[in-house]
């Protein structure tokens, strides 16, 4: 039997609306095949927008940098934080996204919570939900922050505030992240380092991700309803089986299920020790595709769902 695969982020549960809705992507060939080293304003201008629209960050005297997602947004700010504060160490409060660390040493940092550690917060936090923004945050990481992961969004005003548009619209392949900054000597440094490190950014991505994104402003039903409906009946769903569950829930949180006990072993999950949990605990991803979904559901329901359902 082939185990159900829920142990990585991939916010599966947002294909069904665009295999609905769809995106047309303009192309401009002739210009655009050659080198580019920075970002287009329009692709700014259009973030400012959707940022404005759901209200989860503040935009307005702030400069925008795209990358190639937000793991490199992360990398290159702490490799210019480093230069700027003159800081050794990078930390992030346990248990948080399983990469940073690694991030962290690539950058020349140790992991260790120290008095001028560069401190990234995740918020709501991956895996557990949590929404504390902890003391002297040098990297506020919201790319969760939507409105189909929490009930109600924030509207915050950091001086480094990083999203991504996999998290976003569910468009994990396009590569695209970017960071909200405060300090515009911050924001040329990131630049910097973008261009260094990849050459630039790529055209056909961004014109994808302006186009993803303008479809939403003003829409009547945006990605965000239908990622919201979505999470929430698989939640009531959940809430069905849960006592049948071969484990403890501790925390349902938007795409996540954080978990105390024994993975089953026809699924594979995240382990929370990847994660900096304790011994004992493991993530499943509730945002996997329909078909995984339905696959765990009918594991512990005792009225199957079919792949007709609507999760």
């Amino acid at each position: 039997m082939n185990r159900i695969d829920m142990s990585w982020g991939s916010p599966a549960f947002l294909v069904p609306y665009w295999e609905t809705y769809g995106i047309k992507v303009a192309r401009q060939i002739d210009r655009d095949m050659t080198y580019n080293f920075g970002s287009r304003e329009s692709l700014k201008q259009i973030i400012r927008g959707i940022h404005n629209q759901e209200q989860n960050a503040e935009t307005d005297g702030k400069h925008i940098v795209v990358a190639a997602g937000a793991t490199q947004i992360i990398l290159g700010l702490l490799h210019v934080l480093k230069k700027e504060t003159g800081a050794g160490a990078a930390w992030a409060n346990p248990p948080h996204f399983s990469r940073f660390p690694h991030l962290a040493e690539f950058a020349g940092l140790e992991w260790a919570k120290k008095k001028n550690s560069l401190i990234i917060t995740t918020v709501p936090n991956n895996p557990d939900g949590s929404q504390i923004v902890h003391k002297n945050t040098a990297i506020l990481d919201l790319t969760y922050n939507w409105p189909q992961y929490l009930a109600k969004v924030k509207n915050f005003d950091h001086p480094a505030m990083v999203f991504s548009l996999s998290k976003a619209t569910g468009h994990a392949s396009t590569r695209i992240g970017w960071v909200i900054l405060q300090d515009e000597m911050t924001a040329r440094a990131l630049e910097q380092y973008i261009e260094y490190s990849t050459s630039g950014l790529s055209i056909d991505s961004q014109l994808t991700a302006e186009a993803v994104l303008s479809s939403q402003l003003n829409a009547d039903y945006t990605v965000f309803d239908d990622g919201r409906k979505t999470l929430n009946d698989r939640m009531s769903l959940l809430d069905e089986i849960e006592r049948r569950l071969p484990f403890k829930i501790i925390k349902m949180s938007g795409m996540f299920l954080w978990a105390e006990g024994d993975c089953p072993k026809e699924i594979i999950g995240l382990d929370g020790r990847t994660l900096r949990g304790p011994s004992g605990t493991f993530r499943l991803n509730i945002g996997c595709s329909s078909e995984s979904f339905i696959s765990f559901y009918n594991l512990f329901a005792k009225k199957k769902l079919s792949l007709d359902s609507i999760v």
